[in-house]
């Protein structure tokens, strides 16, 4: 098992924010992230110019197949931004946008198993967050329709700002065994949650980790500089046996220094997880 990145970190950010599909740079990302010893890039898949993005087109699968091939760097994951641009729910006048949604994420889930993928995270976060009864319920009966109409070796991993209790509560009642969740360590501790307690709550529904680092209702830092207890982390990891994807999705460095700057984070996780990369319990 070895650590994943997401897509971009590894190209400068040119004033795009800390988030983007480096549509300038993304070939090269794979060689370079292959030298780090990284072994999958999570794509990141967003509204913006999404008929540009290679993950939406015949010709892109292609390509991105033949990267793959080249140097070995998987992409197991896609994150799918566009929907904390588009959520149905928070938009009841948008007639139709519910069946886009749909339309988008089946799409996006047969490209990704054409490309060896496996895992759609939809980020019920920030813009698409769940505010109250009425916007839960909509979300749950989305999650039922979407992950009966997915290749059969995709997952749909939900990222939410729930409490731990509430969040398994979320995934029982959608019920599928195709949704699950995603942890993110960064904005669960900005949120003041515990990680043991969060991940020996959502246990088996756990299918992929983002890692970065927050303090306490503050914006993503480097790793070692917010609130985030790694060995916490890592130790409840290790308590449930977990063995699938780790994903960096660190603070940014200076522009022109991306290598460098992921290798030393990198080497911080590394600390930490050594254990769990052993399988030990």
């Amino acid at each position: 098992m070895k650590f994943g990145i997401i897509q971009g970190r590894l190209t400068p950010s040119r004033g795009r924010g800390i988030q983007f599909f480096p549509e300038e740079n993304w070939e090269k990302e794979f060689f370079v992230a292959r030298d780090l010893g990284l072994g999958n890039i999570e794509w990141v898949f967003d509204y913006s110019k999404f008929d540009k993005n290679p993950l939406w087109t015949d010709v892109g699968i292609q390509e991105i197949r033949c990267v793959i091939e080249k140097t070995d760097v998987a992409v197991h994951t896609v994150c799918f931004d566009y929907f904390m641009r588009r959520p149905f729910y928070k938009r009841q006048d948008d007639i139709g946008l519910r069946d886009e949604n749909l339309s988008f994420i089946r799409h996006i889930a047969q490209n990704l198993a054409a490309v060896g993928g496996r895992i759609v995270e939809v980020p019920l976060v920030d813009d698409a967050a769940i505010q109250n009864e009425r916007e839960r319920g909509a979300a749950i009966g989305f999650l039922k329709e979407a992950s009966d109409g997915i290749p059969q070796n995709v997952i749909i991993a939900i990222e939410t700002d729930m409490p731990p209790g509430a969040f398994r509560a979320f995934l029982e009642e959608v019920g599928r065994d195709n949704v699950r969740a995603n942890y993110d360590l960064g904005d669960s501790t900005g949120r003041g949650y515990d990680s043991w307690e969060e991940i020996c709550s959502l246990n088996e529904y756990v299918e992929n980790v983002h890692i970065k680092d927050k303090p306490i209702c503050g914006t993503t830092v480097e790793l070692g500089k917010g609130a985030a207890d790694f060995s916490r982390l890592f130790s409840a990891l290790a308590h449930i046996g977990y063995e699938k994807g780790i994903t960096l999705q660190v603070a940014r460095g200076q522009d022109g220094e991306e290598t460098s700057y992921i290798s030393r984070q990198m080497k911080f996780v590394q600390k930490f997880s050594k254990n769990l990369w052993k399988g030990e319990k």
